[in-house]
């Protein structure tokens, strides 16, 4: 599929053939501001709202820290998306060197922890009459799809995800990484899940609400 055959973002998340999803006027600016997209004079204001600065740089970011509350989107309209965007259609197959797979990895607290995000991304993908014929196979913890990549669930240890080529990754609940009593999670949120593969465009989104901050909606 070639770059004028993809559709942004945006268009992959509303799309009824797509994903089909509902979002809010936040939830699209923010998905426009992470790719880069142009911004309507109300997207606009709300990106200053949000970050506090004047200027939009109209260029995707690599790496993403979304401070949201409960029941905001972070998961279902932002980061599951993206992360099923990115394994469809990021053509990062094409920069990997022989023998090689993408692994696109939803990390989390735990492996309980990866179900929510796990469940947004395999329903979505199955649920399309077009994407799931990109699905090879559906597991308890892992989709592999026709390209030949992974969306894998991972729980948040030092050595979980050595020796894979990520694209992408999602680190959800990253506040919480240090509550499980493992010298191997405790100080790994900066590192774990950070893109290792020779990609033009990859993405690292992190939900960093720290351990005892009220989930509150924003």
């Amino acid at each position: 599929m070639s770059r004028r055959d993809t559709p942004s973002i945006v268009e992959f998340v509303t799309d009824p053939q797509l994903l089909g999803l509902s979002i809010s006027p936040a939830q699209e600016t923010l998905l426009r501001a992470t790719y880069g997209l142009p911004l309507t004079e109300e997207q606009f204001g709300l990106w200053r709202r949000c970050t506090g600065r004047e200027m939009y740089p109209a260029t995707p970011f690599g790496e993403t820290t979304d401070i949201c509350g409960a029941r905001g989107g972070k998961t279902s309209r932002y980061a599951a998306p993206i992360l099923a965007y990115e394994a469809i259609f990021g053509q990062h197959e094409q920069h990997l060197g022989r023998g090689e797979r993408c692994v696109f990895p939803l990390v989390a607290q735990d492996s309980r922890g990866t179900r929510v995000a796990f469940g947004y991304v395999r329903d979505y993908l199955t649920g399309s009459p077009l994407l799931s014929r990109m699905i090879e196979e559906v597991y308890a913890a892992e989709i592999r799809l026709s390209s030949g990549s992974l969306i894998d669930c991972f729980a948040c240890t030092l050595r979980a995800l050595r020796a894979v080529s990520i694209p992408c990754g999602v680190l959800d609940e990253l506040g919480f990484y240090r509550l499980e009593g493992s010298a191997d999670a405790d100080g790994t949120g900066p590192t774990v899940g950070r893109p290792r593969a020779p990609q033009a465009r990859d993405r690292r989104l992190t939900d960093p609400r720290p351990a005892g901050r009220p989930r509150t909606r924003p």
